[in-house]
């Protein structure tokens, strides 16, 4: 992992548009720790080897709530605040769902009911 700063990543949207599979890979030895994915088709293990995480948007979402609660709390009411013209943070938790992230809305919802 970086030891310099926060993970440097790699979005699968990245990888969409990677023309051959080799250059996705170098890519990812010199300029990632993370490969950011909701594609379970990605091998973990070889980039494990390699020092890069393969996780989801869900799984990383929540893992920064469990170590950064009050920011992604505060993220989240300014994201709601200006998504649409502004809209209750549950809308936006609704939205996160339905693209996937079902661990970090439901963390997130039992948070802000305390």
């Amino acid at each position: 992992m970086n030891e310099t700063g926060p993970p440097r990543a790699v979005l699968d949207s990245d990888v969409i548009y990677s023309r051959v599979l080799h250059e996705l890979f170098g890519r990812l030895a010199t300029e990632a720790d993370l490969l950011i994915t909701s594609d379970r088709g990605f091998v973990a293990e070889p980039l494990a080897r390699r020092g890069i995480e393969v996780i989801s948007p869900d799984r990383l979402l929540t893992r920064t709530f469990a170590s950064e609660p009050t920011a992604v709390l505060t993220a989240l009411a300014e994201q709601a605040a200006v998504w649409g013209g502004g809209r209750p943070v549950g809308q936006l938790l609704d939205a996160l769902e339905r693209a996937g992230a079902h661990e970090f809305a439901t963390t997130a919802r039992t948070a802000l009911s305390r």
